[in-house]
């Protein structure tokens, strides 16, 4: 009895080595598909979170701005103070900024009942504490502030204005700079 057949052995070598190339290009395109998939989701994500910074900068600008103009005017204006920005990408928001700047607009945010309740009070036709204002209009300016720098330094936003803040505050942050010697 002699060998296989040269025609059988040439046979089954290039079944062998043909399924070995099948397998490793298998497992190859699915290494590339799913690398490449991964690139677009983190691309897609990247785009959310950007979003959602301008998103929550806009809203404090325009919480501030008003805020200006109660202050500077030193009567009630009424003002909006919206919220719904913050509220609808706060987890898109999170997930990606630091934790000092997250904390920071955390806690801007939560002040927004106070400055609330304080102009209510001069919608009521009684006055208003303008020194809880200012303070509160502090804390916002801070979050803007630490926000825009973020964008423009983490996710190289250009352009965004620093926020108008009250002849109040820059008074303020003026006799709190250091002098330069």
């Amino acid at each position: 009895m002699g060998g296989l057949d040269p025609a059988v052995t040439g046979g089954i070598v290039g079944g062998v080595i043909g399924g070995l190339a099948t397998l490793v290009g298998g497992f190859g395109g699915a290494w590339l598909v799913g690398r490449l998939d991964t690139a677009r989701e983190e691309r897609a994500a990247q785009r959310e979170h950007r979003g959602a910074v301008l998103s929550v900068l806009y809203e404090l600008n325009t919480i501030l701005f008003g805020v200006a103009v109660v202050l500077d005017q030193h009567a009630y204006v009424p003002i909006d103070t919206p919220d719904w920005a913050y509220r609808s990408v706060h987890s898109v928001l999170f997930s990606r900024l630091p934790e000092a700047v997250a904390q920071q607009v955390a806690y801007a945010y939560s002040q927004l009942p106070i400055l609330r309740f304080h102009l209510n009070d001069g919608a009521k036709g009684s006055s208003m504490n303008y020194e809880v204002i200012g303070d509160v209009e502090g804390v916002l300016a801070e979050a803007h502030e630490q926000l825009r720098t973020y964008a423009e330094n983490t996710l190289k936003l250009t352009g965004i204005r620093k926020a108008k803040t009250s002849k109040v505050a820059s008074r303020r942050a003026a006799r709190d700079e250091p002098t330069k010697a």
